[in-house]
């Protein structure tokens, strides 16, 4: 490694809501699309966001 992931792991420990505690509003317009199209049975997420967490 080098050293990109200790300087990420420092900023969440000291602030793990460096980048809000909300989901994106992408990621609600995806949900909310999904939701609404039953047809839809599979979906990639190619790592997108920031790793937060969307309680339905």
């Amino acid at each position: 490694m080098n050293g990109e992931a200790e300087i990420w792991d420092k900023v969440y420990k000291s602030d793990n809501a460096f980048f809000g505690e909300e989901p994106s509003n992408f990621a609600l317009f995806c949900f909310n699309y999904i939701k609404t199209n039953k047809h839809i049975k599979k979906i990639l997420d190619l790592g997108t966001g920031h790793g937060r967490l969307y309680n339905v």
